[in-house]
């Protein structure tokens, strides 16, 4: 911090916070991955990066280069507007052809996590010797613990989200505060000890791959099996080495990582994010997710999309349907034109969020 202050700086690498740096003499400030959420502050000081970075440039009269292979998309709005300039890169890295995309109706699986069509491209992979990644972004075994007799679902009493359940220990766990307990035999509800297991993560599609390939070697990454020191680097050391034939994680294995052999890329449950909250928002981070994860390919070859079995007509999405045309331009303009009118949930229009708190009972705003 000193050395930039002092002027002994010409360039300023860093993470968010970089974008306070200094600088007396400000020219150019470029955030990569623009469309990221962590750019984001969640504690105090609240702030967003981009936005910091829009009104330096505005006081010091620099200029501002936001990248993405995937821009978000209000940032995508504002350059159909006009407000900011729009520079696209037309072609590849090397000339390389994104891959065909294949969209799998899991109706047809007849309940299994891995369709029929997604096992044989595998099984070609494996006999080519060729490599094959496969995203979920779930971690654990099962989403969700039900009474089949009640319906209750097993929730966690800190944040009121499903609890999910984890094999190797045989515990529920929470994935937001940590709090975790043992597999309920009986509902806590009612009683009963018709218990059920809804949803699939990580731990089961790796037991599913072992099962129809056991001749595979299989990386599994998720938070499980990387909270150790430098895991993600020697895992993903181990697979670029061809130790392992498939890698099975959630996001972080699609950040653009470089494995010249694999040919092969599915996503599960890739609908996921049209039943969330923030349905735009959350929409826009998962098709960022797999474009990002298209571009590991570097032959062209295949991509397998799996929409969830119990949403079927979520094929016929736009997002959904980008997929498979890898059109960037046709999800934008889907999203956009679908966003309401209700500027109380439309990112496309300005907000404040404002939070008071008191450890009194009397709160005056």
């Amino acid at each position: 911090y000193k050395r930039i202050q002092q002027g002994l700086a010409d360039v300023v690498v860093g993470t968010r916070s970089a974008v306070f740096a200094p600088l007396k003499k400000l020219g150019l400030i470029v955030i990569d991955e623009e469309q990221e959420g962590a750019y984001a502050s969640q504690s105090a000081p609240r702030y967003h990066a981009r936005e910091i970075a829009k009104v330096r440039c505005r006081y010091h009269k620099a200029m501002l280069l936001l990248a993405s292979a995937t821009p978000s998309i209000e940032t995508f709005y504002q350059a159909q507007k006009g407000k900011i300039h729009l520079v696209t890169l037309s072609k590849r890295y090397l000339g390389n052809q994104l891959p065909k995309v294949q969209i799998v109706d899991m109706n047809q699986s007849y309940g299994f996590d891995i369709s029929q069509e997604l096992t044989a491209e595998l099984a070609d992979n494996l006999q080519s010797n060729q490599q094959s990644i496969i995203l979920l972004n779930r971690r654990g075994y099962h989403t969700a613990v039900k009474c089949n007799s009640c319906g209750e679902v097993i929730k966690c009493p800190n944040c009121s989200v499903a609890l999910t359940y984890h094999h190797a220990n045989r515990r529920m766990m929470c994935h937001y505060c940590g709090y975790s307990r043992d597999l309920e035999e009986r509902c806590p509800n009612c009683g009963s000890e018709l218990m059920g297991f809804n949803g699939s993560g990580t731990q089961r599609i790796e037991d599913e791959l072992g099962r129809i390939f056991p001749q595979a070697q299989i990386l599994r990454m998720d938070v499980d099996t990387t909270m150790s020191k430098l895991a993600h680097e020697v895992k993903f050391q181990e697979f670029a080495e061809g130790k392992y034939q498939i890698m099975v994680g959630t996001q972080m294995v699609a950040k653009g990582l470089n494995f010249p052999n694999v040919t092969l890329v599915g996503v599960l449950n890739a609908d996921q994010s049209i039943y969330s909250q923030d349905f735009w928002r959350d929409s826009s981070k998962m098709f960022s997710r797999i474009f990002l994860f298209y571009l590991i390919l570097h032959q062209k070859r295949c991509s397998v999309v799996q929409p969830d079995p119990r949403t079927s007509f979520s094929l016929y999405y736009p997002y959904v349907q980008a997929y498979r045309y890898q059109s960037l331009k046709g999800y934008f303009s889907s999203s956009i034109t679908s966003f309401p009118a209700d500027t109380s949930i439309n990112t496309l229009s300005g907000s404040a969020f404002f939070i008071a708190s008191s450890n009194s009972h009397r709160l005056w705003i």
